[in-house]
């Protein structure tokens, strides 16, 4: 198994993406194509902004490959200490690519990385599913505990 090389993305190459958001949309959201308009329209706005950093991984690990794998993060400040905290908001990797070790290399990177953007803490988030629940334990044998259990509701 070789270890993936890790590229930042720039705001306005967000568009390469697309392909592997509307993948992970499509296990969620009935309109995956919908939601990847969506999202590369609010992150190109918060990467500019940068509160929002993308990294990628591809086929050939050239930036200009075919991407295959994908970590989008948020910086904020935690509420009460002001302390700087990285929110991940997608981890993703292609099916057909995920025995490869491409996923475990993107949280590497964001470890080796979350000093050199000053966090002091790192939040991985996810879903109750199947994945979850084999992502709960590798995020264990990464140095990750639990947090908080988050509750939803849709509001109509």
């Amino acid at each position: 198994m070789s270890q993936s090389v890790v590229h930042k993305m720039e705001a306005s190459r967000l568009y390469r993406l697309a392909e592997l958001i509307e993948e992970f949309a499509s296990h969620h959201a009935p309109n995956p194509g919908q939601v990847a308009n969506s999202w590369h329209e609010s992150t190109v706005r918060q990467m500019e902004a940068e509160l929002c950093h993308v990294y990628f991984v591809t086929e050939n690990g050239k930036p200009s490959g075919k991407p295959i794998g994908m970590l989008s993060v948020y910086l904020m400040p935690h509420p009460w200490t002001g302390k700087i905290e990285i929110h991940e908001q997608i981890w993703f990797v292609t099916e057909e690519h995920r025995d490869f070790g491409a996923g475990l290399d993107l949280l590497r990177f964001l470890d080796e990385e979350a000093p050199r953007l000053g966090a002091e803490r790192i939040i991985m988030t996810h879903l109750n599913n199947p994945t979850g629940d084999r992502l709960r334990k590798v995020l264990h044998r990464f140095g990750y505990q639990p947090l908080d259990i988050n509750y939803y509701k849709e509001v109509n």
